[in-house]
C-alpha cells in the first residue's frame, strides 16, 4: 500500500538541488554588496567618476591595515604584517613623524601619565589645556610608549601611519575622504612614499564614523 509520502529524492536531485540553493545564496549576497556599494558610493563621489568602487573591509580597529593590506597584497588578511611594517618604520625614523604630535592633546597626555584610552582618533579630539608643556625626556618616553601601543592588535591607526605606510612599502595612498567629513573640499588626500621615485598608486576610503575601507576598480572581482 502506498503510504502517501512523496518519494525520496535520488543522490543526483539532491545534489542538484544543493546547487540552486548554493547559487541562490550567492546571487542575494552580490545583491547585498553591491548594494551597500552603491550606498557608499553616494558618499564618495570621486570615486564612481574615477572608476573605482568601495570593498568593505572588517570593523575591528585594524580597519586601516587590512585596507592598505588589501592594496598591497591583493588580501585584508595580511594586516599584521602592514601593522608592523608601519611601526618599524616610524621608530627608524621618528624625526618623520614626531613633530606632528600634539603633545598636549588628551590622547597624548594620558600616554604621559600612563593611564588607559580608547582609540587615539577618539582620544585627541579634546584638548588638556592644562598640561604643562612635555620635557624633551617626556616626549621620548611617550613616543616609544605610543609606538608600542600601535604596535598591538585593534589600535585604531590615522595619518601618521599612512605616512609610515607609504613609506615602507614605496607607494603613494590617495584617501578618499566622504562628502561633508573634516570639510575637505577636494574629497581627497594623497600620502606620499619615498622621494624622487615613481610609485604605485594605493586607495582607500575613510569614512564619517572613523572607519577606513579599500577602493578598487569598479569592475574588479574580489
Amino acid at each position: 500500500m502506498a503510504s502517501g509520502r512523496p518519494p525520496r529524492p535520488t543522490r543526483k536531485a539532491r545534489t542538484k538541488n544543493a546547487a540552486i540553493v548554493g547559487m541562490e545564496h550567492s546571487v542575494a549576497k552580490i545583491r547585498v554588496i553591491r548594494t551597500r556599494s552603491s550606498k557608499a558610493l553616494e558618499d564618495f563621489p570621486l570615486l564612481d567618476a574615477e572608476g573605482y568602487t568601495i570593498k568593505r573591509i572588517k570593523n575591528d580597529g585594524n580597519c586601516l591595515f587590512r585596507a592598505m593590506s588589501d592594496q598591497i597584497f591583493d588580501r585584508e588578511e595580511d594586516y599584521i604584517a602592514v601593522r608592523q611594517a608601519a611601526v618599524k618604520q616610524m621608530r627608524a625614523e621618528s624625526h618623520e613623524y614626531t613633530p606632528f604630535i600634539d603633545y598636549r592633546a588628551k590622547g597624548m597626555a594620558e600616554l604621559r601619565r600612563g593611564e588607559a584610552r580608547g582609540s587615539r582618533a577618539s582620544s585627541q579630539s579634546s584638548f588638556s589645556v592644562d598640561e604643562p608643556p612635555p620635557t624633551d625626556t617626556e616626549k621620548e618616553d611617550i613616543w616609544e610608549t605610543y609606538l608600542t601601543r600601535m604596535a598591538k592588535n585593534r589600535e585604531w591607526g590615522d595619518h601618521l601611519e599612512i605616512k609610515a605606510i607609504a613609506r615602507a612599502y614605496n607607494v603613494d595612498v590617495k584617501v578618499y575622504i566622504q562628502r561633508g567629513v573634516e570639510s575637505q573640499h577636494l574629497g581627497q588626500v594623497v600620502f606620499g612614499g619615498e622621494l624622487g621615485l615613481e610609485r604605485p598608486i594605493t586607495r582607500i576610503a575613510f569614512h564619517g564614523w572613523r572607519h577606513f575601507s579599500s577602493v578598487r576598480a569598479r569592475l574588479a572581482t574580489y
